[in-house]
């Protein structure tokens, strides 16, 4: 998938379709619901377990410069709590409470 094409579609200039958002679920681990704004929880439980080595396959594609980019990319991912796995354990915990 081209940078332009996801490109339009954070700008919502176009829609994915559902062969697209399936992708999407599966690189993220989350439900098409999720991504849709249907659901709030992303379900890290359902990752794939293909995900790393699906992750590592994008990861060999890039240049040096784009392998730069996804590291950062991934670790300001880890700085939004409603990533983390950090974020789940603490609604688990104010749940049991």
């Amino acid at each position: 998938m081209t940078q332009q094409r996801i490109s339009s579609y954070e700008k919502g200039k176009r829609e994915p379709d559902i062969e697209t958002l399936k992708q999407f679920a599966n690189f993220f681990g989350c439900t098409i619901d999720f991504l849709l704004g249907v659901s709030n929880t992303c379900n890290p439980e359902k990752v794939s377990h293909t995900a790393p080595s699906e992750i590592q396959s994008y990861y060999d594609e890039l240049n040096e410069i784009g392998k730069q980019k996804a590291i950062e990319n991934v670790s300001d991912l880890t700085k939004i709590s409603e990533y983390t796995n950090k974020n789940e354990n603490k609604k688990t915990e104010s749940q049991d409470a």
